[in-house]
């Protein structure tokens, strides 16, 4: 289908319908200037046989270039010191923020901006668990609120619940490790802060009743 508005030429509408005939089409070999015919389908076919198309001469064979006045890769002329060191330079500069540091009023925003993101999107299967069991209750909460740590659900004053998956919180009891030190930090501050923190982990939410989870 032809663009909208767009007009194809006279040549061009003739072609097409030479493709969709079956007639043969008269060429003029590029060789010879024999008269050839061809079907629609080889409409592009410029020489009447191999030897003609083999024994054809390039317009351009045998022409030297001046490479002074038309350079190419590889034949470019060879830049200056003084140019060199312009060069380098400016690719040093090009790498925007590499060597340099943000300040602190800086580095409070980007902390600020990050808790406004939320990763991953969609809560997880024993999110959704206790998700399911508040709304039963008829409990009001939001998820994956904007404070440190970004507890999966938070429940207004202060309630931050946490449902940690076993292999990327590191679950001692399933042989993961001990547990991660970010984890503990967040606990420890938000809990400082007058925050009540419940971490659940995920075999024990996979284990649990509804009724196992009133606190």
């Amino acid at each position: 289908m032809p663009r909208k508005g767009y007009q194809q030429s006279k040549i061009h509408r003739s072609k097409i319908g030479f493709s969709n005939t079956k007639i043969n089409v008269k060429k003029s070999c590029l060789t010879c200037n024999k008269i050839f015919e061809v079907s629609p389908s080889c409409f592009y076919r410029k020489f009447c046989s191999v030897p003609c198309r083999k024994g054809h001469v390039a317009w351009n064979k045998g022409i030297k270039i001046d490479r002074k006045k038309y350079p190419v890769m590889g034949h470019q002329k060879k830049h200056s010191l003084e140019v060199k060191e312009k060069i380098s330079i400016a690719k040093k500069n090009s790498h925007g923020f590499l060597g340099k540091h943000h300040s602190e009023e800086t580095k409070e925003k980007l902390r600020q901006l990050r808790l406004l993101q939320i990763f991953p999107r969609k809560s997880s299967k024993i999110e959704l668990v206790i998700q399911n069991f508040l709304k039963q209750q008829g409990i009001v909460f939001e998820t994956h609120y904007p404070i440190l740590g970004q507890p999966d659900i938070f429940i207004k004053p202060n309630i931050c619940i946490f449902a940690d998956g076993c292999y990327w919180h590191k679950c001692s009891a399933c042989g993961f490790g001990e547990g991660r030190e970010r984890d503990k930090y967040v606990t420890q501050t938000l809990q400082s802060q007058g925050y009540t923190v419940i971490r659940l982990w995920e075999h024990d939410i996979n284990k649990m009743k509804l009724n196992n989870l009133n606190y």
